[in-house]
C-alpha cells in the first residue's frame, strides 16, 4: 500500500497515474468531474501502450454544468477516436468516489482510490490524498461494484451530438442570467443508443430526393430537427412516434433515421411537388453527417437480411422486396424486424 498526495510534485496524483499507466494496457476511470481538455492529461501520462480506456462519470441536468461536462466528454471522445483507441463512456449519476484501476493482459495489477477528481486541480493542485492498492481480489470487487452501479452504458457520438444540439438550442433562447438555473431532461437523449420499440411503433422506409435532383455525397443529414416531405397525398399511417428510415435517391444509401414529432401538415401550396410534411427528430445525426462513407444501400441491406432470414417478409403487408419505391412510392411500411435490422446498420455501420 502506498500513499499518494499532491504536497510533493514527485508523488502527486498525475505523477503516480503516469507510473501506474506505464505498466498497464487497460484503464478504468471513475470520476464525477473531468479535465476540460483531455489532450493535456493523455499527453502527460502517455497512452501508447493502452488498448482500452473505460470512463465512468456523472452528467448533470443543470445547463451550465451539463455544458462543461459535455465539452469534457467530447474532448475525451475526440482524442481517443483520432488515435483509434478502444474506449467506453458510462454514466453513474450517484457516483461520488474517485477510482482509477489498471489492468494488464486481462488482470488487475493496481488501483488508486482517492479524494481527487480527474481534473487538473484534483491531479496536481488541490490538497488530495489517495491510496494505491495492488490486491487483485479487492480491485476486481471494486470494478464489479462500479460496473453494477452504471445507469447509462456506452454513450455514443450520436448522443453527445444530440446533447450539444440541445444545449445550443437552450443557450440561444436564454439570457445569461437564467442559463444556470434551466434544467434539461437528458434521460430521453441518453437512451437513444439502446432504443426499445414497442409493438405499436410503426416503421417506414422513405426516399429523399428525386431522379432529377438526387441526394449527392457531401450533403449532410445531421440536423437535430427536420421537416420530412411527402407527395400530393396525405401520408396515411405516419403519425407521432412513427420511425422514418430515410435513403437517398440516386445513391440509394441510408441517410439517417427519424422519430416523427407531429401530425402530417400541408404547406398550403398546391403546386408544391412534396406538399405534405411532418416534423421529425434525427436519431442518428452522427451517421447522417458522413453517410456516404458507408456502403449501406437498401439493396445490399435487403440482401443481407434475406440471407439471414430467407422466409421472413420485410414489408408490413408481407412483401419480400421494396420494389414499389422504384415506381414513385413515397414510403413503405416495414416489419419491425427488418426495420430494427436497418437501424442496427445505421447505429453500428
Amino acid at each position: 500500500m502506498e500513499i499518494v498526495d499532491n504536497l510533493d510534485p514527485k508523488r502527486n496524483h498525475i505523477a503516480k497515474f503516469k507510473v501506474l499507466a506505464s505498466g498497464a494496457d487497460e484503464i478504468i476511470i471513475a470520476s464525477p468531474f473531468l479535465y476540460s481538455d483531455f489532450e493535456d492529461f493523455f499527453t502527460t501520462i502517455g497512452i501508447d501502450n493502452i488498448i482500452k480506456i473505460t470512463l465512468i462519470t456523472t452528467i448533470a441536468s443543470d445547463l451550465y454544468e451539463l455544458s462543461n461536462r459535455v465539452s469534457s466528454l467530447v474532448s475525451f471522445f475526440d482524442y481517443l477516436s483520432k488515435r483509434a483507441k478502444n474506449f467506453e463512456i458510462h454514466i453513474d449519476n450517484k457516483l461520488h468516489g474517485k477510482i482509477f484501476l489498471f489492468k494488464s493482459r486481462g488482470n488487475f495489477v493496481s488501483g488508486l482510490i482517492s479524494s481527487a477528481n480527474l481534473t487538473e486541480n484534483g491531479m496536481i493542485r488541490n490538497h488530495e490524498w489517495g491510496i494505491i492498492i495492488d490486491e487483485p481480489e479487492i480491485l476486481q470487487r471494486v470494478a464489479s461494484d462500479l460496473n453494477n452501479c452504471v445507469e447509462k452504458r456506452n454513450i455514443s457520438a450520436d448522443e453527445l451530438i444530440l446533447l450539444m444540439l440541445r444545449l445550443d438550442e437552450h443557450s440561444t433562447a436564454l439570457s445569461n442570467e437564467t442559463k444556470g438555473i434551466i434544467r434539461i431532461d437528458i434521460n430521453d437523449i441518453l437512451t437513444r443508443n439502446n432504443l426499445v420499440f414497442d409493438e405499436e411503433t410503426k416503421f417506414f422506409i422513405k426516399p429523399i430526393g428525386v431522379q432529377d435532383d438526387p441526394v449527392l455525397e457531401g450533403r449532410e443529414f445531421s440536423h437535430q430537427f427536420d421537416k420530412l416531405h411527402f407527395s400530393k397525398r396525405r401520408p396515411s399511417g405516419v403519425d407521432i412516434g412513427s420511425i422514418l428510415i430515410c435513403y437517398g435517391v440516386g445513391s440509394r444509401k441510408l441517410l439517417s433515421y427519424y422519430r416523427v414529432l407531429s401530425d402530417a401538415r400541408h404547406t398550403g401550396n398546391m403546386n408544391d411537388r412534396w406538399p405534405w410534411y411532418v416534423e421529425a427528430e434525427n436519431l442518428s445525426p452522427n451517421f447522417g453527417r458522413t453517410w456516404w462513407n458507408y456502403d449501406l444501400t437498401i439493396a445490399s441491406i435487403q440482401e443481407g437480411f434475406h440471407r439471414l432470414n430467407p422466409d421472413k417478409p420485410i414489408t408490413f403487408n408481407g412483401g419480400f422486396s421494396l420494389g414499389a419505391l422504384n415506381y414513385g412510392a413515397d414510403k413503405i411500411r416495414l416489419t419491425k424486424e427488418f426495420a430494427e435490422y436497418l437501424i442496427g446498420k445505421i447505429t453500428n455501420p
